[in-house]
């Protein structure tokens, strides 16, 4: 099934309510051991506490560093496939006119299946499905620009080749890095950790004889933001975060062609 917005909301409120749940949880625990007087001593508890909860900020800092990162090479990767197309386009016009006329043709149906892949957004049976069109173009592409420039000089030649085999080689590159995200085990120790965490906090609170109901709310609506700006940075095109701006040249290359 695609992703799309509604499973990272809903995800990112799944783990709203079940730090929420967890925290009065872990606070009526504290009292009932507070009760039975078998608290754990402070000083292991401040142990515990400090080790799981620098453990969840690193994780945390981690992760959102680490889909920034992803994120950004896919905004670049974006704006070179623009531009490696549009290079390997006008460099057609160094072939005589009848065979630029029928190249340019097929770049054009080049470019309408990198629209469709971008389009697909995280659908990957569509994402997939105009890859293997891509691909395919790309293998007439590369044989129609041999046949048609063999008999051009060297220099020509090598310009021809050399922005067709760039135009291939970012596609590839781009497929692979909208493929490539956290693996989906780290992602669920990072909620099973921020769950814990929840359970211990609501632990420490249970010295207080209220419920401290706002500073629950703060740390479960703190740590699903930032959980939920996570994935949205992992998968692009679905949330608030949008690689759209990225992929405007290439809209653009497409006015440019007709």
């Amino acid at each position: 099934m695609p992703l799309n917005s509604f499973t990272l909301v809903a995800v990112a409120t799944g783990v709203f309510v079940a730090l929420l749940g967890l925290q009065f949880w872990g606070y009526q625990a504290g009292r009932r051991h507070k009760k039975a007087h078998t608290v754990i001593p402070s000083e292991a508890a401040a142990v515990v506490e400090g080790a799981v909860f620098a453990l969840l900020g690193l994780l945390l800092a981690f992760q959102f560093s680490a889909a920034a990162g992803r994120l950004e090479t896919r905004r670049h990767l974006a704006v070179r496939e623009a531009n490696a197309i549009g290079t390997a386009y006008l460099r057609l016009d160094l072939l005589d006119t009848e065979s630029t006329t029928a190249m340019h043709g097929l770049f054009r149906e080049y470019l309408e299946s990198r629209i469709h892949a971008i389009e697909a957004k995280n659908d990957i049976r569509l994402a997939l499905q105009a890859y293997r069109e891509t691909e395919s173009l790309q293998q007439t592409i590369w044989s129609n620009v041999m046949a048609l420039s063999r008999d051009k000089p060297d220099s020509v030649r090598i310009l021809l080749v050399s922005a067709i085999n760039e135009m291939i080689d970012v596609t590839t590159e781009r497929k692979t890095a909208g493929l490539t995200h956290a693996p989906i085990t780290l992602q669920c120790y990072l909620i099973a950790l921020a769950m814990v965490g929840a359970f211990i906090a609501g632990g420490a609170m249970s010295r207080s004889e209220r419920l401290p109901r706002f500073h629950m709310l703060i740390f479960a609506t703190v740590i699903a933001t930032t959980i939920f700006m996570i994935l949205d940075l992992e998968y692009p095109r679905l949330g608030l975060i949008r690689i759209g701006v990225a992929d405007q040249p290439i809209y653009d290359l497409r006015e440019m062609m007709k």
